[in-house]
């Protein structure tokens, strides 16, 4: 619904609940999801306002997201994300999914 109605407020506070239940999954199922690199990824995107950072899928290494409603803080994001050696790619959300 918070990205139907294009509400950036709504959809960062989701994905950051999101994000608390898939950290408490991790650590009570000692299953390791989030990896350096993915904590990194996120640490990043965490520092700017307006923006957020997380595993996605089923974590483990696989790729992470960040959420961000500015091109500058994109810009950020992405250039600080290369300095660590992560490798960003630009997706936007889509009618039939994320192009």
């Amino acid at each position: 619904t918070a990205i139907k109605e294009n509400n950036p407020e709504n959809i960062l506070k989701y994905l950051k609940e999101n994000k608390k239940l898939l950290s408490r999954l991790s650590s009570e199922a000692n299953a390791g999801l989030d990896t350096p690199e993915l904590t990194t990824l996120s640490t990043i995107a965490d520092t700017h306002d307006h923006a957020m950072g997380k595993f996605s899928g089923s974590g483990g290494g696989d790729c992470g997201i960040a959420i961000s409603f500015s091109p500058e803080t994109n810009e950020k994001i992405k250039s600080e994300w290369k300095a660590a050696g992560l490798y960003p790619l630009d997706v936007k959300i889509a009618q039939s999914g994320v192009i």
